[in-house]
C-alpha cells in the first residue's frame, strides 16, 4: 500500500499524510495500520491477561501487588482513594507485566519469579496468538522512566526522550498528543513494537519542565562513573522511581491555585 503526500492520513487525523505520519518521521501508511492491530490487540491481551491473574493468584493478588508497587507504605500512612484511582492506568500494565509474587507474608497461590504475561504464555503454549506474543515480548519487564516530551503531531503523535537512558521513541498517540506540549515530563513506559512506538502504562500527572533539574540530579545518582544508564539499571530502581514521581506528583496537586490577578501556570 502507497501513500501520495496529499492523501488523508490512515492514522485518522484527518490530515494529509505529507503534514501528518510523514513529516512525523512515519516513512510509510502501514505503520499506522499495525498500530491500530496492535491496540485492538492490547486490549484483548490485557483482558485475558487480567482473567489469567486472578485465576493464579486469586482475587489477593493485585491487593499484594498494590503493597510492592506503592512502596511498601508504613500502616499509618494514608492511600486515598483518590490516589489509587490516579495511579490505576500505572498500576494495571505494572501488575501484568513487571510484577512477580515473592516471599511475602500474604501467602498467595501461584508460582513465584514470573510475571503474569510470563505465566499466560506458558499456559498458552503452542496456542498463543501470534500478536499477543509480539506484544508480551516487547512490553514485558521493560521498566518505566520519565519521558520528556520533545515534539507533538497534535492528533497524531509524541516525540518522546528517555531522560533517565537518552533514548528517542516517536509514539502513535491520538488523545494524549493533544493534552501535552513540548518540555512536559510523563512517568510511564513507552516501546517499540516493530518500529511502531506506544505507550503502555501513563502517569495520570504531567510534570512541569522545571523538574527536569531534579530528574537530571537523579540521573547522575543512578549513574555514578557509567556512561550512560540501561534498562536493566531502570529495572534496579523501579521503586524508587515510583516514589519519586508520586512525590512529584503530590507537590504538583498540593500546589497553590494563584489567585485570579496573578499569571497561572498550566500544570496539567
Amino acid at each position: 500500500m502507497t501513500m501520495g503526500p496529499d492523501d488523508p492520513c490512515p492514522c485518522g487525523s484527518g490530515k494529509p499524510y505529507e503534514a501528518c505520519c510523514r513529516s512525523a518521521g512515519f516513512p510509510a501508511a502501514e505503520v499506522a495500520l499495525h498500530y491500530q492491530r496492535l491496540s485492538k490487540s492490547y486490549e484483548t491481551l490485557e483482558e485475558h491477561l487480567g482473567e489469567h491473574a486472578y485465576r493464579i493468584f486469586g482475587q489477593d493478588g493485585p491487593a499484594v501487588a498494590l503493597e510492592e508497587f506503592l512502596g511498601w507504605p508504613e500502616g499509618d500512612e494514608p492511600v486515598g482513594a483518590d490516589f489509587l484511582d490516579r495511579q490505576g492506568a500505572l498500576f494495571w500494565p505494572w501488575f501484568l507485566f513487571n510484577w512477580e509474587y515473592k516471599e511475602n507474608e500474604f501467602e498467595l497461590d501461584g508460582p513465584r519469579g514470573k510475571t503474569v504475561a510470563e505465566l499466560y504464555m506458558e499456559d498458552q503454549g503452542l496456542k498463543a496468538d501470534a500478536t499477543e506474543q509480539q506484544l508480551i515480548y516487547a512490553i514485558n519487564r521493560k521498566p518505566y522512566g520519565f519521558w520528556e516530551v520533545m515534539g507533538v503531531v497534535a492528533g497524531t503523535a509524541i516525540d518522546f526522550r528517555d531522560i533517565l537512558t537518552g533514548a528517542r521513541i516517536m509514539a502513535l498517540e491520538k488523545t494524549g498528543s493533544h493534552t501535552v506540549e513540548p518540555g512536559d515530563i510523563v512517568f510511564g513506559r513507552v516501546v517499540l513494537i516493530n518500529d511502531v512506538g506506544m505507550i503502555f502504562g501513563i502517569g495520570a500527572t504531567i510534570l512541569p519542565p522545571e523538574i527536569k533539574a531534579q530528574l537530571d540530579h537523579f540521573q547522575q545518582s543512578l549513574q555514578g562513573k557509567r556512561q550512560s544508564l540501561t534498562d536493566a539499571d531502570l529495572l534496579d530502581r523501579q521503586v524508587q522511581m515510583r516514589r519519586l514521581y508520586f512525590d512529584m506528583e503530590q507537590s504538583i496537586l498540593d500546589a497553590p491555585v494563584p489567585a485570579p490577578d496573578e499569571p497561572s501556570v498550566p500544570f496539567h
